[in-house]
């Protein structure tokens, strides 16, 4: 019986792709590659690209500083570090631990560098939600809170992002094919974009975008033949 050959585009220096079946069938949450090019092919113009940039940091920031409210024992100390910037155990740090744990196994070397700024958007959200100012959004002297301004950054990232998805990309976003991409690899993935930019790893960086240009190319054929 013969045996007909798989289907191969040549990548230059990178590995075929097998046009049967490019890409893995089974989700692995350390495969760098799978998981950026999913991510690009849901990402890949620039105006939803600016909104994910900007939104993604504002989710993460608002939802830690929800978090902040729930400290890890009794009589939790507040530690300010420097204005606008304070330390204090709670739910909130437990979830950017594990969060930063998970990048630093994707990619080590960019993982360690997402540690700066992603400590800052921690700090900066537990300071916000702990020392509320007045000014802040239905705030008062005599009733000081963060809740109200956090909640509404957070439904502003969220609704945001939807309006980029559907006007820009032509498509919903990512929640129901990959949660765990969505609530948590997105951060570092803004990162990453970032790192690209500057010339960070520029072999991976192609093999995500031809990757992630399959899946594009995948997703509007299986959407003309409904």
């Amino acid at each position: 019986m013969a045996i007909t050959p798989r289907k191969l585009r040549s990548q230059g220096p990178a590995e075929d792709i097998d046009l049967d079946h490019p890409f893995p069938t089974k989700s692995n949450l350390l495969d760098i590659e799978n998981e950026l090019s999913f991510y690009g092919s849901y990402h890949s113009t620039f105006g939803n690209k600016l909104i994910h940039f900007i939104c993604i940091p504002l989710i993460s920031w608002s939802t830690l500083g929800l978090m902040s409210y729930l400290p890890l024992w009794r009589n939790v100390k507040i530690y300010d570090l420097f204005p606008g910037f304070s330390f204090y155990p709670s739910v909130a740090l437990v979830v950017a631990s594990a969060y930063q744990l998970y990048y630093i196994a994707l990619d080590p070397i960019a993982g360690i560098s997402f540690i700066p700024p992603a400590a800052a958007i921690y700090l900066s959200a537990t300071n916000t939600a702990l020392r509320p100012s007045a000014n802040m959004p239905y705030s008062s002297y005599a009733h000081l809170t963060a809740q109200p301004l956090l909640w509404m950054v957070f439904f502003f990232g969220w609704i945001a992002q939807f309006i980029g998805h559907g006007y820009f990309e032509r498509r919903a976003p990512a929640l129901k094919d990959n949660l765990v991409q969505a609530l948590v690899t997105a951060p570092f993935f803004v990162w990453l974009e970032l790192l690209f930019a500057l010339g960070y790893k520029p072999q991976l960086h192609k093999k995500v975008i031809s990757n992630a240009g399959l899946r594009i190319r995948n997703f509007r054929q299986a959407a003309k033949a409904k």
